[in-house]
């Protein structure tokens, strides 16, 4: 079916599914509001290959969570990816979660500080910068010495799932596709696997369908043996 408003355009497909059922996303999680780029799942997987050198973080056993780009920036040798990942964690001690991001070597500086009563642990080691906290039962992973207070700016205006959501895509194609230009740029994306290039060729070309919009988000959901899948675009 689809849906034209006044600022908006949503395509819903529909299709039988007798799957067992997936647990849906927390409603503690949502889309942060400036992010360029924000995926939500059931759980967060290891991430493999030319992937997980983009995205330095140890994804090991965590649970339902996102992963937030605020931005990208060209690099050296690989594109760098300034944002978060948020994930549901049983942890207590923001201190240990820095071994996901910046390995505890000689020469590594370590600090605390605390925002409006969050403690959040920073490491600095190897040219890597990396901060972790604790809030409301999740685990906040940033990449960068700039995206969790980004994240923690968001929580006012952030953007919820539908209700029931497996999984949840949101993307402002205009600055998402900038990014990827300026990322493509880089000596390190040249030498990235030719999978990872294409994949990311063709999240480009599907942007620029929508270059325009303030927003395009994509969901699933799974309901009585139905699955739906919802493209929403707003202008």
């Amino acid at each position: 079916s689809l849906t034209l408003d006044a600022d908006s355009l949503s395509v819903v497909s529909r299709s039988r599914d007798e799957s067992v059922a997936v647990t849906p996303l927390p409603k503690a999680l949502r889309h942060p509001a400036s992010a360029m780029l924000s995926v939500a799942l059931g759980s967060i997987p290891e991430l493999a290959g030319d992937w997980d050198r983009v995205l330095p973080v140890d994804a090991s056993g965590m649970g339902a969570g996102l992963v937030a780009i605020y931005g990208v920036e060209a690099g050296t040798f690989l594109p760098r990816v300034r944002g978060v990942v948020v994930a549901t964690s049983t942890e207590t001690d923001p201190v240990a979660l820095l071994d996901r991001l910046v390995p505890a070597v000689d020469g590594s500086v370590s600090s605390i500080r605390q925002r409006d009563g969050v403690v959040i642990a920073k490491r600095e080691a190897m040219g890597l910068v990396g901060e972790a906290a604790l809030l409301e039962g999740h685990a906040i992973l940033a990449l960068d010495d700039g995206s969790m207070d980004r994240f923690l700016d968001d929580r006012a205006t952030a953007v919820p799932f539908a209700e029931g959501v497996e999984w949840s895509l949101r993307a402002k194609p205009a600055e998402l596709r900038l990014a990827i230009r300026s990322a493509s740029d880089s000596l390190g994306y040249k030498i990235l696997g030719k999978s990872t290039r294409n994949s990311v060729r063709s999240l480009s070309r599907s942007l620029g369908w929508v270059e325009g919009a303030r927003s395009a988000t994509l969901e699933r959901t799974r309901t009585a043996g139905e699955a739906r899948v919802t493209c929403r675009v707003e202008w």
